[in-house]
């Protein structure tokens, strides 16, 4: 947009639509009931229907336009499906099957397979997403370009942490892909016994993490605080920034943006070594702040070594962030990879 090209978002509320400008770009939201996943796909394919378009770019791991696809698409369209998981890949995390679900795991990755197909590019956001979709979906890897996710906050937050906390932090769906049987298992360890610091978690808790809690009879686990709320980016700043430390053990995560944002207010930031958020911190050039499962699980000790190292200011981590997923770059990279295929938006 700030290059001068007409951008339209496209997307849905589930309260009333209204249309608007924003940026230079014009904001499309049509109103969607909750989980009416079907008045979705119906309202893209009236939307693409009757809109034209140099580039389309479906952003929604689930295949917005697959039903455009199928239905009404045009020779000269050309579809950009940009990849952020699949169904497949959350259901094999997640866990917890039943036949019903299953069912539903199977048509939604037929449709996602069916729009992958069908599309004149797709990018993934992390080599591990592209390798994992390429193999579920049997696409060649070449056919898929590398294209991180953009980041930006804007906030007037200074560059400045206090890890002044008493506190080390997690944020997020309190569930089994997070991590919440890394923190049990820690927890059970009694990694925090005589630290005088307690174990802050904030997100929904949907894995009963709280009642297994109980379970744990030691300092440790006297020292957990669980808030079980929904929450937005500027209300959780301060609890990021005053934070002794941060851990966010994800068993997978297509890319690592609750990283970047944990990284933007506080450096000693930690993640597990896998997937998306190892390929940010090695970007970044914060390895060290990579975390080994087995070591973090079992040696208590180990946790303490990662929290007394020393880690580069918190200016030059945002510097750093901007210029490998700063919006300007990954907007450069897109229009490098479109052009490379001949097509031209300029």
């Amino acid at each position: 947009s700030e290059q001068g090209i007409k951008v339209t978002v496209f997307s849905y509320s589930t309260n009333a639509g209204q249309t608007y400008e924003e940026d230079g770009i014009t904001v499309i939201r049509t109103h969607v009931k909750n989980g009416s996943l079907w008045r979705w796909y119906l309202a893209v394919d009236i939307f693409l229907k009757n809109n034209r378009f140099t580039v389309i770019e479906d952003a929604d791991y689930q295949g917005s336009a697959w039903l455009y696809q199928l239905l009404h698409r045009r020779k000269e369209d050309y579809i950009h499906l940009r990849l952020h998981t699949c169904t497949k890949l959350i259901a094999r995390f997640e866990g917890g099957t039943t036949l019903l679900k299953e069912a539903k795991v199977a048509a939604m990755n037929l449709i996602e397979r069916y729009n992958a197909k069908k599309a004149n590019l797709i990018s993934a956001p992390s080599i591990a997403i592209a390798d994992l979709t390429a193999a579920l979906w049997k696409i060649e890897n070449d056919q898929i370009a590398y294209l991180p996710l953009p980041f930006r906050i804007n906030t007037a937050e200074p560059a400045t942490s206090v890890n002044g906390g008493d506190y080390l932090l997690y944020f997020g769906r309190i569930q089994q892909r997070k991590g919440a049987d890394v923190f049990l298992k820690m927890i059970a360890k009694d990694f925090l016994k005589d630290s005088g610091l307690k174990l802050k978690l904030i997100g929904n808790d949907i894995c009963s993490f709280e009642k297994k809690l109980k379970q744990i009879n030691n300092q440790t686990a006297q020292s957990v605080i669980i808030e079980s709320r929904v929450y937005d980016r500027e209300s959780i700043i301060p609890d990021i920034s005053r934070a002794k430390v941060i851990i966010l053990p994800s068993h997978f995560e297509s890319f690592g943006l609750t990283a970047l944002e944990a990284l933007w207010f506080n450096p000693k930031t930690f993640v597990l070594s896998n997937s998306g958020p190892r390929e940010v911190m090695t970007a970044l050039q914060l390895e060290s702040n990579l975390l080994d499962e087995a070591s973090l699980v079992d040696n208590p000790e180990y946790i303490w070594g990662k929290i007394n190292q020393a880690v580069p200011e918190l200016t030059e981590i945002r510097q750093r962030i901007n210029d490998n997923f700063g919006y300007q770059k990954i907007a450069g990279q897109l229009k490098a990879i479109l052009e490379s295929r001949g097509i031209s938006i300029t």
